[in-house]
C-alpha cells in the first residue's frame, strides 16, 4: 500500500471516530457552542445552566440540613401543667439571605408520640406562627408552649425514649417538613 492510501484510511478512520451530532432543532438559545479545533474538525458541546443547589430559593430549601441545623431540644416543665419546648437552631448565610429577601409565614408545632397522645388526648402542641427574620445572628431559638389538663402527668414528657417531632406547616397550615425524633437533640 502506498503512503497516500494509508493517509486516506487514517483520515477516514479519524473522521468516523469523531461523531458530530448535528441536530437542526438545537439553536444558540439551547446553549450549544461550536468549538473549532486546530485541525478544523468541529465538535459540538452542549452547555446547560445548572441551578445552584447551595442557595436557598424556597421555604422548603430553608429547612434543608445544609442550611438549617437543629442544635438542641429541651422540655421545660412549668407550674400549672404548662410545658415549654425550647428548640435551638443555626442557619447558614444563604438561609439568612433568603430571609432578607422573603418574609415566609410558617407555623410550627410539636407532634406528640403515641404514648402521650393516648394519655393526654392531644396529638400535638399548640401551633405557633413562625416568621423567621433576617439579622446578623445565625443562632436562633424557638419556644413552643403548651398546656395539659390536670389529670395528665406532665413528668411523662421527660421520658427520653419518646419520639417527639417538629412539624413545619405552610401558610395554609399544611405540613411540608418534619424533623423526626427530637430526642436526638436533647441535652446537647
Amino acid at each position: 500500500m502506498n503512503k497516500l492510501t494509508i493517509v486516506f484510511i487514517m483520515i477516514l478512520l479519524f473522521s468516523t471516530g469523531c461523531n458530530v451530532n448535528k441536530d437542526s432543532t438545537h439553536s444558540e438559545s439551547d446553549k450549544e457552542k461550536n468549538i473549532i479545533t486546530e485541525d478544523s474538525t468541529t465538535e459540538v458541546i452542549k452547555v446547560e445552566k445548572v441551578e445552584n443547589s447551595n442557595q436557598v430559593q424556597t421555604k422548603e430549601d430553608f429547612f434543608n440540613p445544609l442550611h438549617f441545623v437543629l442544635k438542641s431540644f429541651d422540655i421545660k416543665l412549668n407550674d400549672n401543667q404548662k410545658v415549654s419546648y425550647v428548640i435551638e437552631y443555626v442557619i447558614d448565610s444563604s438561609a439568612n439571605a433568603y430571609l432578607k429577601n422573603n418574609k415566609p409565614i410558617l407555623y410550627l408545632n410539636i407532634s406528640y408520640p403515641e404514648e402521650i397522645k393516648q394519655s393526654s388526648n392531644k396529638s400535638n402542641s399548640k401551633t405557633i406562627k413562625f416568621s423567621p427574620s433576617y439579622n446578623q445572628v445565625l443562632n436562633k431559638k424557638i419556644i413552643i408552649t403548651d398546656e395539659f389538663n390536670t389529670n395528665f402527668d406532665i413528668e411523662k414528657l421527660k421520658n427520653p425514649s419518646l419520639n417527639f417531632q417538629l412539624q413545619i406547616l405552610n401558610q395554609n397550615k399544611q405540613m411540608f417538613h418534619l424533623f423526626d425524633d427530637l430526642n436526638v437533640y436533647r441535652n446537647r
